[in-house]
């Protein structure tokens, strides 16, 4: 790795002899950036086969695990922090937050998405 691409650390500090070997094998800062950010967009391809066993489709599907596990290190690499949990409110928090209008434009938007259902539902069986 060259000079110019260390952090100034580096030159206040100097590198440790186990940095500079991982940087005369090509394990650098931005080779990990790079593979963190592969990970970041971890996916799968899965094959879609008919009867015959031949391949009809392609479908990438993203690997969730990995990805989370990235993002985690992300935030740790950036010394930040990430929630410990994250608190989904319940239906009965929201409603006792709502207003009586909230609650009848609520039950209206409902009603009306129910019937946008049972309409596109009913073409479809035509």
């Amino acid at each position: 790795m060259s000079d110019e691409k260390r952090m100034p650390l580096d030159e206040i500090y100097g590198q440790s002899p186990l940095l500079r070997d991982l940087d005369e094998a090509g394990l650098t800062r931005l080779y990990a950036i790079r593979k963190l950010k592969a990970e970041l967009n971890a996916k799968d391809t899965v094959e879609i086969l008919d009867k015959e066993g031949n391949v009809v489709k392609k479908k990438h599907i993203p690997i969730w695990p990995i990805r989370q596990k990235a993002r985690q290190d992300l935030v740790a690499y950036r010394g930040e922090k990430a929630p410990d949990k994250v608190m989904v409110g319940t239906i009965e928090q929201e409603l006792k937050q709502m207003t009586d209008e909230d609650i009848e434009r609520r039950l209206e938007q409902l009603e009306r998405d129910r019937a946008t259902v049972r309409s596109s539902q009913g073409a479809e069986e035509a």
